[in-house]
């Protein structure tokens, strides 16, 4: 779970940068928000089975697993939200 969360991670982090760009925006909803909330479920839950485990060589992983993809989160939770507020044309 560890390393499916740190490939969930990075593709939504990548993603929600190239999904700035107006015209391909769509990826944000389609692509971005269910491989990043992906990756945080993955994280957490191998973060709780390594409670468990005393010695678990991939809990560094499954941390910057849910960090790239706590990250992908907020960029596009701000993206909606100031596209909502604003009418920006990033939504």
């Amino acid at each position: 779970m560890a390393i499916a969360s740190l490939v969930f991670g990075i593709l939504s982090l990548v993603g929600t940068c190239v999904a700035l760009v107006p015209v391909i925006s769509v990826l944000n909803y389609c692509l971005n928000l269910p491989m990043a909330v992906l990756g945080t479920v993955f994280g957490i839950a191998h973060l709780i089975r390594a409670r468990e485990m005393i010695e678990d060589k991939q809990k560094g992983l499954a941390i910057t697993g849910l960090v790239l993809s706590v990250l992908a989160l907020l960029i596009a939770i701000t993206r909606i939200i100031l596209s909502l507020v604003f009418g920006l044309g990033i939504f």
